[in-house]
């Protein structure tokens, strides 16, 4: 008789989203599998599950060594896998990484299909992103793929890892993908929301003219758990909490760190000055500020998502935006410990 397959695997483990999202399976008593690079370390989840007093829990993460672009090493770790939650994935917007792009978020993900075919688990669970999605007045996860559109190289590394999600399931494999809008929630201070906090506290003048849909990263965590219980299977959602302005949501951040907010909106001729100079910048430092030009662009885009869809399937309801930026800012002050001075 076949033993009972009950492990989860998850990749991108020491990441933002797969930080979170192995707490919440650690907090529910399930036996989950993380796997890492050899070269990557785990402290920052160390420090997540620490922040929210759960860092007992950490220890009943099982961390193995591998690689999304190494099918060997994932189908030895997935034997006796039940169920995969995919997160691991580039997220960059610089022409330098496009070949990244495509490497890890492309290649990588048809490996974790295949090698999920190969262990026979039972369901897939893969993070893509809003980017995938077309334009209309209401963005929803009908709003199809327009390959006429202009698309930044993330949007197409994503739009062809689902393609390989989707060559999954007609093979055989049950899946559900979901689509974050911008996720918000303890970043490291270097980066992510954690960036938005340090240049508003420091004084930032500007806001840019677009809107975009948020989402707490807690939500994405639960939302992928709650359509891995269900019988839902080969289909995708969007999760997104609420569409505010750059303008609504800077000033957010600066109520909570008690600062004034930005007050001039950055048009084209400002967001166009803005990213010739940090790409030149960029070119003599060798740093990245992910300020260019696909990124001002996207910043004077207005677009709108609905989140209909995944609050009828799951009964779901959304942490509010305002309570996810009171909690960065809480674990930027926890980061301010000097015992994790080394993550920030």
């Amino acid at each position: 008789m076949q033993q009972e397959k009950n492990m989860i695997f998850v990749t991108g483990g020491t990441g933002f989203l797969g930080a979170h999202l192995l707490l919440e399976l650690c907090e529910r008593g399930e036996n989950v599998r993380a796997l890492k690079r050899p070269s990557s370390d785990v402290d920052f989840t160390k420090v997540v599950f620490s922040f929210y007093g759960k860092g007992d829990l950490f220890q009943r993460i099982e961390w193995v060594d591998g690689d999304i672009c190494d099918i060997h090493s994932l189908i030895a770790v997935m034997r006796d896998v039940d169920l995969v939650y995919h997160c691991a994935a580039t997220v960059s917007f610089a022409k330098k990484d496009s070949e990244k792009l495509l490497e890890n978020n492309v290649f990588g993900t048809s490996n974790i299909v295949d090698a999920a075919i190969e262990t026979g688990i039972r369901k897939l669970c893969h993070v893509s992103s809003i980017a995938v999605l077309g334009k209309a007045e209401v963005i929803s996860d009908d709003t199809l793929w327009d390959a006429r559109e202009k698309h930044s190289k993330y949007a197409e590394s994503k739009y062809k890892a689902e393609l390989e999600i989707y060559r999954g399931v007609a093979e055989g494999l049950d899946a559900v993908i979901v689509r974050p809008s911008v996720i918000l929630g303890p970043w490291k201070q270097n980066s992510g929301t954690g960036v938005l906090f340090r240049e508003i506290e420091n004084g930032l003048n500007y806001y840019t003219p677009g809107i975009t849909g948020y989402v707490d990263v807690r939500d994405v965590a639960n939302a992928m758990i709650g359509l891995m219980e269900r019988s839902v299977k080969n289909d995708c959602f969007i999760v997104s909490s609420e569409n505010l302005s750059y303008q609504r949501l800077f000033t957010m951040i600066a109520e909570t760190l008690n600062k004034p907010a930005p007050g001039r909106c950055a048009g084209r001729f400002i967001t166009g000055l803005a990213w010739r100079f940090f790409t030149l910048k960029d070119f003599f430092t060798g740093k990245d500020s992910s300020i260019n030009k696909t990124t001002a662009a996207i910043s004077r885009t207005n677009s709108k998502y609905s989140n209909k869809k995944l609050t009828e399937t799951l009964s779901f309801s959304y942490i509010p935006i305002n309570e996810t930026l009171s909690n960065s800012y809480r674990f930027n002050q926890f980061l301010s410990d000097k015992n994790h001075e080394k993550i920030s």
